[in-house]
């Protein structure tokens, strides 16, 4: 009876063996590699294993998973660091590319789902170059759970990888949501509700030259100009699309800090002139002024998504043409 036993054994783990050995030829030869290890474990042991690190395979191989982190340019003038904000990146797979933008903090999160463990290359627009540039990532980047910061030069070699902050591994490994992507737009211009709330927090006449000759003085510490004299023509008029994109990020982001606002890049990228900006801030602040619960007002750098809550859907303020 023991020898039936053993031989009726013997033949179950034999087909396990030939029917497991068969499914490993599909997956790149796991299985062999286990039971030429654990021959002598009883086969439902083998067969749990096979199915443990097939789990663990599928997990690691096939798991959506997501590359994140800054694009940056060093500030000329003070030696730090600036976002570089609203700018698109892409990715090439199977020949097609799949673009992503960094948003106003320069941040990006690009979701990876990958067959094998290989490297890859991440392609950056330079704005003032209008051309691609590559930084490669390789697998153990890919899963560092970092912050990869890229920061991006005026010259050569244009982009590079400078560093990379730690995450917990326990949330690396949790997919993060892909952060906002910036369409692009055609606007020209902020305009405001049509309402006596609003009409009634209309900016006095000083206080509207007050921002404009703080826009003004922005304009020309980026541009290593002085201000505007008294009756010289005024740098309002100058075009901003003459500014190299890193002069741009400078000006937009001076002018956040000055009035304590956040711009979002379909706004600021479509400004032809430093008027607009200025013109845009008056009405920002116009807009603060006439919030129904003053909730954006005590925000601190206000952003234009609070602004627009405080208005009913048929009052929103929209930045068109």
């Amino acid at each position: 009876m023991n020898q039936r036993t053993g031989t009726g054994g013997e033949k179950n783990g034999g087909m396990l063996s030939g029917v497991t050995s068969a499914i490993g030829s599909v997956f790149f030869g796991i299985p062999k590699f286990l039971f030429d290890q654990y021959a002598n474990l009883p086969g439902p042991v083998r067969t749990i294993v096979y199915i443990a690190f097939f789990l663990v395979f599928v997990y690691l191989l096939m798991l959506p998973r997501f590359l994140d982190g800054q694009l940056i340019v060093t500030d000329p003038n003070s030696g730090g660091l600036l976002p570089y904000r609203g700018v698109d990146l892409q990715l090439q797979v199977d020949g097609r590319p799949y673009k992503f933008r960094s948003n106003e903090e320069g941040f990006f999160s690009i979701p990876i789902v990958g067959r094998m463990p290989r490297g890859l290359d991440l392609q950056i627009f330079h704005q003032d170059r209008k051309v691609w540039f590559d930084v490669h990532f390789s697998v153990a980047d890919q899963w560092s759970g970092a912050n990869h910061r890229i920061e991006v030069l005026a010259d050569r070699p244009f982009v590079k990888l400078v560093a990379q902050r730690e995450t917990p591994v326990a949330i690396a490994l949790v997919a993060r949501t892909l952060l906002s992507s910036i369409g692009s737009a055609h606007a020209q211009s902020l305009v405001l509700p049509n309402n006596s709330q609003t009409a009634n927090a209309q900016l006095s006449s000083g206080e509207r030259a007050a921002i404009r000759q703080k826009v003004e003085r922005i304009y020309a510490k980026v541009v290593h100009k002085p201000p505007s004299a008294p009756g010289s023509p005024s740098l309002l008029a100058s075009r901003t699309k003459d500014l190299s994109y890193v002069q741009r990020i400078q000006l937009v982001s001076a002018v956040e800090q000055q009035f304590q606002i956040t711009i979002p890049d379909e706004h600021w990228q479509q400004m032809e002139v430093v008027a607009q900006l200025a013109d845009y801030v008056e009405k920002r602040k116009q807009l603060e002024r006439s919030t129904p619960s003053r909730e954006a007002a005590v925000k601190g750098a206000t952003s234009w998504a609070v602004v627009q809550k405080e208005f009913p859907a048929s009052e929103k303020p929209v930045y068109a043409e």
